[in-house]
């Protein structure tokens, strides 16, 4: 099970491809959302849910009804930009950490990748996901996760 943001999107399709599979990956209306792919090959579903927040992600590690899955998951961009407290994303870290200790499965998390500033267009992203901003979210994941 995948969980995260559009970079953890790209994991995951990239993981199905890995298997053999064909996914649509440029469903722009499936973007944003959960998404689920029946692998043709064998016997299974690969699951990809769209929690782009690390609060997202915290109520995913807490979900009992999934807590035997396999999880990967990232978080970090969306709340650079759209949220834009340091100190609140530390403490949903700890609490990330917390929830996913007591997991009866594994759990795999990606950092945050570093950011190309010149391929930011918007005025906001260039402002708020500029790789100097994102790289003290990935800093904290580092020091809380590892």
């Amino acid at each position: 099970m995948f969980a995260g943001d559009s970079t953890m999107r790209n994991l995951f399709f990239s993981f199905a491809e890995f298997l053999g599979e064909a996914p649509i990956r440029n469903n722009t209306a499936m973007r944003h959302s959960d998404q689920i792919l029946e692998r043709r090959r064998c016997k299974g579903t690969l699951h990809f849910l769209w929690r782009p927040y690390i609060s997202d992600l915290v109520a995913t590690a807490e979900n009992a009804t999934i807590a035997g899955a396999p999880l990967v998951l990232t978080a970090g961009l969306w709340d650079a930009l759209h949220v834009r407290n340091l100190s609140a994303y530390s403490e949903r870290l700890q609490q990330l950490r917390r929830a996913l200790a007591s997991r009866p499965a594994a759990a795999v998390w990606v950092t945050t990748t570093a950011m190309n500033d010149d391929g930011l267009k918007l005025p906001t992203k260039r402002e708020h996901m500029a790789e100097a901003k994102v790289a003290a979210y990935r800093n904290m994941q580092v020091d809380l996760l590892h």
